[in-house]
């Protein structure tokens, strides 16, 4: 179940968090894990890979159930225009 509810929100992290960073672009993946119950699960390790070169990258989720996944160098696709 914890995986599945990491997909769904990795999934929808991605498709909305693109952002420009100085000298260059950095992709950030940005979301928060709950439980059914709705609670926020701490410590999963969510992973994202990119699609341009197929790196992967991950990060940990914190007692909020939240976590940040930067990939510098950019080519990811999501919110505007992507």
């Amino acid at each position: 179940m914890k995986r599945a509810l990491c997909i769904v929100v990795l999934a929808l992290a991605a498709a909305f968090s693109t952002a420009a960073a100085q000298g260059g672009s950095v992709d950030i993946i940005r979301g928060r894990v709950t439980g059914p119950d709705g609670r926020p699960l701490a410590n999963v390790t969510v992973n994202a890979q990119s699609l341009s070169d197929e790196t992967t990258r991950s990060g940990r989720t914190g007692d909020d159930g939240r976590y940040t996944i930067l990939f510098a160098g950019g080519g990811g696709r999501g919110g505007r225009g992507g």
